[in-house]
C-alpha cells in the first residue's frame, strides 16, 4: 500500500508548493469537520477541515472512466475530500452515481482543471485502457467540465461511455 504523503513527494510536489510558498493539507493527517448535506442519501458527512477554511479551492483532476461511476471527473474527484469511513457508505443502498453526485456539494472548488493528456477510456481508475486524450479543460462550474470530459472521452474510439453526457445519472443527480 502506499499514502498520500509518499506519493507526493516520490512526485515532487513538496518542493514545488515550498518555492511557490504554497500551503499543502494532506487530509489524512488532518482534522475533519461535520456538513450537513441537503439530499436524501446522506444527512451529514465529515470534511477535511483545510477546504472549508481556505480562500479558494481549485481541483486538479484527472479525465478518466470509472468502473462503477461509469467516469471519474470533478465530481467524483469530491469524494477523496470526504472522511475515508464517509465515503465507505457510497457502497450501501444503491445509487451510487447519486450517492458521488451529493457528496460533491459539502465542498465547492472556485476552479475546476482536468488534465485528459491522456486518460482512462474503458476500466478505471486505477486500472484499464489508457488514450491520449490530448485535451486540458478548466471550469468554475463542475457539471458543465464533467459534461465536456465526457463528450471528450466519447471522441476516442473504443471508449465505454456511450450514453449523452446529460442522461448519466451522476449528471442528472449534481443538476
Amino acid at each position: 500500500p502506499t499514502s498520500t504523503r509518499y506519493e507526493l513527494g516520490r512526485a515532487g510536489v513538496f518542493d514545488v508548493c515550498r518555492r511557490a510558498g504554497a500551503e499543502l493539507a494532506l487530509f489524512p493527517e488532518g482534522e475533519w469537520v461535520p456538513v450537513r448535506l441537503h439530499g436524501g442519501l446522506f444527512r451529514w458527512v465529515e470534511v477535511a477541515r483545510p477546504l472549508l477554511e481556505a480562500d479558494r479551492t481549485v481541483y486538479a483532476c484527472c479525465l478518466k472512466t470509472h468502473w462503477l461511476s461509469k467516469f471519474s471527473i470533478s465530481i467524483k474527484h469530491s469524494v477523496g475530500c470526504v472522511r475515508p469511513r464517509h465515503r465507505a457508505r457510497l457502497h450501501f443502498g444503491g445509487h451510487f452515481e447519486e450517492r458521488v453526485a451529493e457528496l460533491a456539494t459539502a465542498v465547492r472548488p472556485a476552479l475546476v482543471i482536468v488534465d485528459g493528456r491522456l486518460c482512462y477510456t474503458r476500466g478505471g481508475p486505477c486500472y484499464g485502457v489508457v488514450r491520449e486524450g490530448n485535451v486540458l479543460l478548466a471550469s468554475g462550474d463542475r457539471v458543465a467540465v464533467d459534461v465536456q470530459g465526457i463528450r471528450e472521452i466519447q471522441r476516442i474510439p473504443g471508449n465505454a461511455l456511450r450514453r449523452d453526457a446529460w442522461q448519466y445519472r451522476q449528471i442528472r443527480h449534481a443538476v
